[in-house]
């Protein structure tokens, strides 16, 4: 039974291991690939108090590209704190475990799969369905213990979606 655990937790710092020799390799070969030009136009932080009294903090970075489609919004994912990525307390440093780690946006290409039925859609049926092509896709982590998402109807009516660490939308 020693043997087993040993053995298990012997492939598991492999595997870690591995991708960290994976994620440095990538950084490496990240200095020959092509750059573009990127203007910040505005970026700011600023605090209010919510509907309860609470004080929050919104940021608000507008952007652009030369790249054509880099400069549009691909991805929001809305993450509270059931995540069981969060909850093992664990930076993996690799996106694709990191992402589900917090609430998080990324720029430039979309996700197809996103969409209903996207997989099958062509290039034509997609972009009409506001489906942002691009090169690019970087993701960055914007949620957290203490982020409170609300979104706002139409109305101008805010409908809280996750608060306390706790997705509330029903």
């Amino acid at each position: 039974m020693l043997e087993a655990i040993a053995g298990i937790c012997l492939l598991t710092a492999a595997w870690f291991w591995w991708k960290g020799l994976r994620a440095i390799a990538r950084g490496m070969r990240s200095k020959s690939w092509p750059t573009t030009n990127g203007t910040i136009r505005t970026a700011r932080v600023s605090k209010k108090n919510n509907s309860k009294g609470i004080e929050v903090w919104r940021h608000e970075v507008e952007y652009s590209y030369l790249v054509d489609g880099a400069s549009y919004l691909g991805e929001v994912a809305l993450v509270d704190g059931d995540s069981r990525v969060r909850q093992t307390g664990v930076v993996f440093l690799e996106t694709l475990f990191d992402e589900n780690a917090a609430s998080h946006i990324a720029w430039g290409q979309g996700i197809p799969t996103a969409l209903d039925g996207g997989e099958n859609l062509t290039n034509g049926q997609l972009e009409a369905r506001g489906y942002n092509d691009s090169i690019v896709h970087t993701d960055f982590m914007i949620g957290g213990p203490d982020v409170t998402v609300v979104g706002v109807e139409e109305s101008g009516a805010e409908v809280p979606i996750i608060t306390d660490d706790a997705w509330v939308l029903r």
